[in-house]
């Protein structure tokens, strides 16, 4: 909310955090216990990414969230979640809010041995793909990384393009895609995967 910014490309992070609560939701028959182990809690994308789960989440009156982590409040965020998961022994299910996050608790989850969490991640990265395909995680909301740099850079042709006066929209949300065991080899969806 500034006249420095003329114009915002990004994903629509609100509704990334809905669609993880929906398949989370879904996954554990819309009943359980679920925590949310989150990146900076100060970040907006992930203020809307957790704020967008938790208003789906809510929606299934049988599921409640037994706690929400974030790493920028704790000293270290590996412990955070070993403690969290020693505490709740019976999980059902575990939203990470973005690649880093998602991909920590995958190895803690391995070295704990923690298994039948329903997990959904953000960003296919390829620990993520990995893990969707053995079955560790049922899939993850993921950003069009191209379709961002693309329409950033085709705005800001138009923003500074000389003796044309051009109508901008100041913001456009791009969808994020989820992606799971069953689109993961779909070219469809190519460009929600991250390759190292």
């Amino acid at each position: 909310d500034t006249k420095l910014i003329k114009a915002y490309r990004g994903t629509d992070n609100t509704q990334m955090g809905k669609m993880a609560a929906y398949q989370l939701g879904q996954s554990i028959g819309k009943m359980g216990k679920v925590v949310v182990f989150s990146a900076q809690e100060k970040t907006k994308s992930i203020q809307d990414r957790v704020n967008g789960f938790l208003e789906n989440i809510g929606k299934y009156g049988d599921i409640e969230v037994k706690d929400v982590v974030y790493s920028d409040q704790v000293d270290d965020m590996e412990s955070a979640i070993k403690g969290v998961l020693d505490k709740y022994t019976v999980l059902d299910g575990v939203f990470c809010t973005n690649a880093d996050i998602t991909e920590l608790y995958l190895d803690i989850a391995e070295e704990e041995q923690k298994e039948g969490i329903a997990v959904v991640g953000v960003d296919a990265t390829s620990r993520q793909q990995k893990a969707i395909r053995n079955g560790e995680e049922i899939g993850t909301v993921s950003q069009q990384p191209y379709a961002m740099g693309y329409q950033t850079m085709w705005t800001a042709i138009q923003a500074t393009a000389s003796g044309k006066k051009m109508k901008i929209e100041r913001n456009i949300l791009l969808t994020p895609a989820w992606i799971d065991a069953d689109c993961l080899d779909d070219p469809q969806y190519s460009s929600y995967l991250y390759s190292e």
